[in-house]
Parts: structure tokens; sequence; C-alpha cells
């Protein structure tokens, strides 16, 4: 296996104003992760290189840095930020809040693992609605019930509202498509040959913004959704399954359905099996959404339809914190 070249930093969304110098030099160690060459067409973006462990830390500061621009947050101001999520983007809002002055509240479904809200808590977020959420409660039902109380609660609230907020797309569009644009592009040998993006759809944000990005360098590309199997979201139809942060249980804004082409269903079993023999091979241990995008592309890899594409996939986060301690 082999890495290539990390890519150049994409412009910022926002003026560098925006931020005082000390919240600027406090910026989290984010983009720019390797792109790893499994075999010599097979790819996968290591986002579990960024800060906070995932690709949800670049979303993070996409959002909460849009917000400080449009006037909508003002840094060390006594605002909120409220969201509802379930790890790794309420890790990334836990890294800008505490850079950037904010207080965090998170809704987190009974889902999710119980280390995962740990972890949160450790970062500094507060997570509420607990017993709201015990009782049959859904997040965003946590998250309308804060934001109408927010007077007598006495805060200041700012809904990231992810599956919603055009930044989410645009951090991945500007920042990790460029990214692996510029890290296929220095491989001569690549050049002319099919591409193909495969990855999962919880907001659909990093699926819509490097598909997107994508579709507009290169002539031939193809963007390949992966789904638990049982699950179809252009249907909206989802059921219960260990693959946490796909197919979440709605139809976000935030995905651009019309970029994807297909979509492949992964059972638990092949994403878990998957998940351990890249551990084993590579020494990376990758989540279990992860896991279903390795499966997918070894389903491709060795389909002779594409026997000449460069298949192109993401390792989202790392597996510790899906791991049962029973």
């Amino acid at each position: 296996m082999s890495y290539l070249a990390h890519a150049t930093t994409p412009s910022p969304l926002f003026s560098a104003q925006a931020l005082s110098s000390t919240e600027e030099s406090t910026r989290p160690r984010c983009c720019r992760t390797p792109l790893l060459r499994t075999d010599p067409r097979c790819f996968f973006k290591l986002e579990n290189f960024n800060s906070g462990g995932s690709h949800k830390a670049r979303a993070a500061r996409w959002m909460v840095e849009q917000a400080i621009a449009s006037g909508s947050l003002t840094p060390h101001s006594g605002q909120t930020i409220i969201e509802k999520t379930g790890g790794n983007l309420g890790v990334g809002l836990a890294i800008e809040a505490r850079r950037l002055g904010f207080d965090l509240e998170l809704a987190v479904g009974m889902s999710f693992s119980p280390l995962k809200r740990r972890v949160l808590q450790l970062y500094g977020a507060h997570l509420i609605g607990i017993e709201m959420l015990q009782e049959g409660a859904q997040p965003a039902e946590v998250i309308h019930w804060h934001l109408e109380q927010a007077e007598q609660l006495g805060k200041r609230y700012y809904f990231i509202d992810q599956f919603n907020n055009p930044a989410n797309v645009e951090a991945h569009y500007r920042e990790t498509g460029p990214e692996i644009i510029a890290q296929l592009t220095a491989n001569s040998e690549l050049g002319g040959r099919p591409v193909v993006l495969v990855g999962g759809v919880g907001s659909g944000a990093s699926l819509s913004g490097i598909g997107r990005a994508l579709k507009e360098t290169f002539k031939q590309v193809e963007v390949i959704g992966v789904q638990p199997a049982g699950c179809d979201i252009l249907q909206e139809i989802f059921i219960d399954h260990n693959l946490q942060g796909i197919a979440v249980g709605v139809k976000p804004a935030s995905f651009d359905e019309s970029l994807v082409d297909r979509f492949l269903h992964c059972t638990e079993a092949d994403a878990y099996s998957a998940q351990r023999t890249w551990t084993r091979r590579h020494g990376i241990f990758p989540g279990n959404s992860s896991g279903a995008n390795i499966w997918a592309v070894e389903q491709l890899a060795s389909d002779p339809a594409y026997h000449d594409a460069v298949i192109v996939s993401l390792i989202y986060d790392n597996g510790e914190a899906y791991v049962d301690p029973h």
C-alpha cells in the first residue's frame, strides 16, 4: 500500500478577518488527509486522520465559521450551539465550540453507543433531553423543545441543522473533493481512466460535495451510494441497523440524489468482515460504515465492468467507539 501526496488547501469559505488572529491560529488540524492506495486502482481517503478523528471535523468547522461570517454566531458571546448528532459531528462541533468560546448542547439518539456519548462529554459537549429520549422522543423533538424554551432556559441558541445547512456540503465540495482530485491527478498513470466514487449517505454531504467536485473535473465519473441492506433512501425506507452514520432515518436536504448513479446494499456481516480484514491488513481500524465502503469497493474491484476504473472511497472514522464492550 502507498500514500499519495497531500493536497494543497483550497480557498477558504470566508474572509480570514471573520476570526481573530488567536482564533485562526487555534484552528484544529483538519484537511490534507492522506489518500491510501490499497491496490493499483483502489484508493481510500483517510478522514480518520482529521482532528476529532473523522470527516465531520471539516463540516463542523465550515458550518460554524460560515455562521460567524454571516453574523449568526459571535465568538465568546455566550451563545450556545445546538444540534442533533450521533457522535462524529458532535466531536467536531465540540472542538469548534471550545476554540471559539461557545457552549454546545447535543441531542443524541439512544441507538448510539454509550462510548460515543462519553467521548462527546469528554470533548466538552453537554448532552440534553436524555429523559425525553428514554421516554421515546426523537432527537429532533428534543431540539424543537429546547429552541421553543430558549428564553425560559436563558439560552441564546444557534441550531446548526446539518441536514439543511449548505456549508455542510460546501466543506466537501470546496475542500475534500479538491484534495482528492489533486492527489489523483498527481499520478499521471491514472490519467484518462473512469473514476468511481463510493460512499454512504448519512447527511449526504460528503457524497454530494465530493461527487459534484469530481463530476465537474473528470470526464467519466460514476457515484455509487452504499446503503445497509433493507434500506432505500430514495423511497425513504429505513430499518434498524448497526452501520451507524448512514441511513439515519431521513432523506436529508443536503443529499443531492441527482449526483448518485446507483446504490449497493451491504449487510452488517459483510461490513464487519471487510472491517476486520482491513484492520489486520493495513493496521487501521475503521468504523462500521467505513467497513461498508470497503466491502463495496471490493465488489466493484472484482467486477469486470470496472476493470479500468479508478475507485475512490472514504474511511470516515475509527472503529474503537463502535466496539461492544460485552
